[in-house]
């Protein structure tokens, strides 16, 4: 009789669980009433699936989906699309560390953490190299006309291993044409490295030149 009870028990329990996890996927009227924001969402994609509007709100709708999506997960498990990648980085070189900070911090879970974003930058080739200009990338733009910009602070002298372009950077880079000379300093063994050290001086500032299409 005690395992006919128990077998019984189970049994309900196993269609209780059924019947909560049937009703949780189904959303009834008054639950839209208590949560109006639903309903905003409801009525604002059924506008986006105008072909017009959707191609117009593309972006946006890539951003609040992904932001929702991270609601459900846990930290560990955040993940953002390609679109959202390219905006982050966009937003960090635009408004920098502080700017990017404050709206992760309160739009929690909508872009990456500051140590995957420095992983996304590495790999998008967007980061800078000593000595190196993107004459190529202009003549993609085929820009007339643009703002040129210098900025020059003073740094602590020191030489690094850059392993983008298997060279070592810091040391005052020589000039061909106006225009300094990349990968200049490479080193095979320590006794190359040596002479670099001996022969050059490493400079007390960093340069960087920065091009706006005004067009």
């Amino acid at each position: 009789m005690n395992l006919l009870n128990k077998a019984l028990k189970q049994k309900q329990e196993l269609a209780s669980n059924e019947n909560n996890e049937n009703y949780s996927n189904y959303i009834t009227d008054e639950f839209l009433d208590n949560h109006p924001l639903l309903q905003s969402l409801i009525k604002w994609y059924r506008m986006n699936d105008l072909n017009d509007v959707k191609q117009t709100n593309r972006f946006l709708v890539s951003f609040m989906g992904n932001l929702i999506n991270n609601f459900t997960q846990s930290p560990n498990n955040f993940r953002h699309t390609e679109s959202i990648k390219d905006f982050t980085i966009c937003l960090y070189v635009l408004g920098g560390k502080q700017v990017y900070e404050f709206i992760r911090l309160n739009l929690y879970g909508s872009i990456s953490n500051l140590t995957t974003l420095g992983e996304l930058i590495k790999k998008s080739d967007t980061a800078f190299s000593e000595a190196e200009f993107y004459f190529g990338y202009l003549r993609q733009c085929h820009s007339q006309f643009g703002f040129c910009s210098e900025n020059t602070t003073g740094i602590i002298r020191k030489v690094e291993y850059d392993s983008k372009t298997n060279s070592f950077v810091g040391f005052a880079t020589s000039i061909d044409h106006s225009v300094p000379l990349p990968k200049l300093y490479q080193a095979n063994t320590f006794n190359d490295l040596k002479t670099i050290y001996d022969t050059n001086e490493i400079v007390p500032l960093l340069n960087v030149h920065m091009f706006q299409s005004i067009e």
